[in-house]
Formats: structure tokens, C-alpha cells, sequence
């Protein structure tokens, strides 16, 4: 059977330059995640993944309007404190505590949102529920408001509906006018997540998928002279790769292979020639750092690490400290007695790459002083976990190369 290839905009026109913040569905964080390890800089969905236009709407105004979050903002129920607006994931039993984490998100924000050029919204579902910010209202006159994340609130008190056309196009529109407000020349580029968020109620996915397609039409081509484009990421995955061997074993999200076809789609679409060749140098630098040696303290893996230094250094325009600190960490883990290990690990840590973080060279160079000491990865000292930025990297670091 002959393959439909799905038409798309030739945008070509982005680079390392540009910084995307992401917002949506889980797919935005795939399409996020995979931009950013080909160095471009992406922010991916502040406050947890959103499915429905409401929310996602709301998040950006809180972005753009809210200076704090304060108690008022806040729900209660089943003994832990939350925000309807955000996911469960700072759901605590002290308000402060979760506040906090709130606020710190909320800052966070705000400092992308100024810097980024480029906007990714992905939908997910036009379902919403409905539920009192209280959960339990005391007052007859208490409104219902739309949430973002259940926040394990049974469903008996909430209100499931879908989301009408006009409401879908008014939500998306708000979207695009908080942005463009904001950031009058920003790009704007909304996709729906090719996920099936109701698998077990095929009718209502379908109905849902379809009402944001609807909508989606309605906004772009009134937007269509204001730099506001659909990427067809639905209609790649349901219609170009329509076979279940793209799918997870869940059946309803698109598997790797499937994410990494659609982000081939996007960034050939999306970004510049020179920026998609310097792209494809970090992809191939990826594998030879991913690859496992059978003797990793061998001359030949460290004249790999060598090379894998040397092509890193030429890569001047993205965003390559996380591969540089993987590589520096090999060479602290296998090669501490080396006399070029030094000098390897300071230029991959040079100050002619912007992207330098002189916290990362400490914990490397803490690490190899380790190493030289002790010898093996036991016993790391607590201090070199206090940056929780470093020490998820470093964690990830050491999982990857079980020890």
C-alpha cells in the first residue's frame, strides 16, 4: 500500500538562536525533550503536563498577569493542599510547602517566557472536568471551575463535559492573544498530541481530536498573517505511520521510533539547512558517547572520549553541556590517572562556549579529585548532590553506566 505523506509549512527558518517554550500535552514534552538534545534551548510545561485549551490558556495568564500564587489560590482535600491548575506533583499536607514550589515554578516561568521567541502549545483533549475550588462548597453560590489535574478527587465530584466549538476556539484564541500581547513578533506553533487520551472510549477520543482540529482550522487561518502555524503531528501519526508497530505496548502512546519520525518531520519543516547539519553532528556524537566499550579504561576509549572532545569543541552555536559533562564524567570515572585527562576536561569546559556553567566544571573536577582518591564511585560525598540541577544529571550519569 502506497504511503500517504502528510503536507506541512515549510517554516525553515529557526536556529540555536531561538528559544522555545513548550506547553501541553505529554507529547509537547517528547517534542521538547528531543530539541533539547540537540542543543536548542526549549522550557517544557512549567506547572506539569495540560491537555485541554482551558488550561493551557490559564497557565500562560498566570505566566503573563499573576506576580504570586497565595493562599486563596489554593484547594483542600483528603488531607493535602493543591492548585487545580497545576499538576499533582507539589500535592503536600503544609500549604506553605506547596506554595512555595508553586511560586518557584511561577518565576521560573516568567524568565523563559521573556527570553523565548517560539511557542509550542500541543492539545490533548477538548473533555474537561468541572469541580468546586473548594471540593466540598459550604455556600450555594460557589462557581465551578475547570481543572487542569483531578488531583485524585473522585469523580463523583466532578463534572465531565466536552468542550464546544466556540468554546475550543475561544480558549485557543485568548492563547494566542495572551502571547501576542506579550511577544507581538513570537511564533506560534500548535499541534495535537497524536496520544489517544480516552482509548477505552474510542467514540469520545474521536469527538475530541476532531472538535480541537475544528477549532484549530478556525484560529490558524484568522492568525494566518500573524506568524501562527499547525504542525500536523495528529495526522502524521494516525495516517502516516498508521500501523500498531508504531505504538507503545499500551496502545495508545507513539513509541520511540514513532516520536523520533514526527520530530524529523518537524525539524526539517521547522529549522534551518546549517542548523539540521549541526544537528546531525550532535545525533552522531550521541551515539559514540552512548556506546559501550568492552573495556572501558582501554587507549581506544579514551582516544574516542578524545574525539568525542575535539568534535564537541567545533559545536560553538548549541547547547552541548550535557553531553560535555557526560563526557567529562568518563573521563573522570575511567581515566583519572591519565596525564591529557586535565587538560580534556578544561576544554570541554572552555569559556568560549556561552553555554559554559562553571558549577558543572566544579562537580566534575570534584568528582575526578574523588576518583583519584578512592578510586571507585562508592561513598560520593553528599556535597556533590546539593545542586539538584547537577545531581540529576550525575545521577543520570551513573545510572546509565551502572555503577
Amino acid at each position: 500500500m502506497k504511503r500517504i505523506r502528510i503536507p506541512m509549512q515549510n517554516i525553515q527558518k529557526y536556529s540555536f538562536n531561538n528559544s522555545f517554550f513548550s506547553i501541553g500535552s505529554c507529547f509537547s514534552e517528547n517534542i521538547a525533550k528531543n530539541l533539547a538534545s540537540l542543543g536548542v534551548k526549549t522550557f517544557s510545561n512549567p506547572f506539569g503536563v495540560v491537555y485541554n485549551p482551558y488550561s493551557i490558556y490559564q497557565q500562560l495568564l498566570h505566566i503573563t498577569t499573576k506576580d504570586k500564587y497565595s493562599y486563596e489560590d489554593l484547594s483542600f482535600y483528603n488531607g493535602k493542599y493543591f492548585l487545580f491548575c497545576h499538576s499533582a506533583a507539589n500535592d503536600c499536607d503544609n500549604p506553605d510547602t506547596v506554595l512555595n514550589s508553586a511560586n518557584n515554578q511561577l518565576n521560573q516561568a516568567k524568565n523563559f517566557f521573556s527570553q523565548a521567541d517560539v511557542f509550542l502549545i500541543t492539545l490533548g483533549s477538548a473533555v474537561i472536568y468541572e469541580t468546586y475550588q473548594s471540593v466540598c462548597p459550604t455556600t450555594a453560590n460557589e462557581e465551578k471551575i475547570i481543572t487542569a489535574n483531578c488531583h485524585r478527587v473522585p469523580q463523583n465530584k466532578m463534572n465531565r463535559r466536552l468542550l464546544t466549538h466556540s468554546e475550543c476556539c475561544e480558549y485557543i484564541k485568548q492563547t494566542v492573544e495572551i502571547i501576542k500581547n506579550v511577544k507581538n513578533n513570537a511564533d506560534i506553533i500548535i499541534t495535537i498530541s497524536p496520544a489517544k487520551h480516552y482509548p477505552g472510549e474510542p467514540l469520545l477520543d474521536s469527538t475530541s481530536k476532531s472538535r480541537l482540529k475544528s477549532a484549530l482550522d478556525e484560529v490558524t487561518e484568522k492568525y494566518s498573517d500573524n506568524n501562527v502555524f499547525y504542525f500536523p503531528s495528529y495526522e502524521i501519526f494516525r495516517d502516516e505511520l498508521c500501523d500498531r508497530k508504531w505504538y507503545k505496548n499500551d496502545g495508545t502512546h507513539p513509541n520511540k521510533k514513532a516520536v523520533s519520525f514526527i520530530m524529523k518531520n518537524f525539524i526539517s519543516s521547522s529549522f534551518t539547512k546549517q542548523t539540521q547539519s549541526v544537528m546531525k553532528e550532535i545525533s552522531s556524537i550521541k551515539k559514540l558517547l552512548h556506546h559501550r566499550p568492552t573495556a572501558p579504561e582501554s587507549n581506544a576509549n579514551f582516544e574516542l572520549l578524545k574525539k568525542i572532545t575535539m568534535q564537541l569543541q567545533k559545536i560553538q552555536t548549541a547547547n552541548t553541556s550535557t553531553l560535555r559533562f557526560e563526557t567529562a564524567c568518563k573521563l573522570a570515572r575511567n581515566f583519572y590517572n591519565h596525564e591529557q585527562t586535565d587538560k580534556l576536561i578544561d576544554e570541554l569546559f572552555s569559556e568560549n562556549n556561552f553555554f559554559f556553567d562553571s558549577n558543572e566544571k566544579n562537580l566534575i573536577l570534584e568528582l575526578l579529585a574523588f576518583f583519584r582518591k578512592e578510586h571507585n564511585f562508592q561513598s560520593l560525598p553528599v556535597r556533590l548532590f546539593s545542586d539538584k540541577r547537577l545531581s540529576s544529571m550525575l545521577i543520570s550519569f551513573l545510572t546509565k553506566n551502572d555503577v
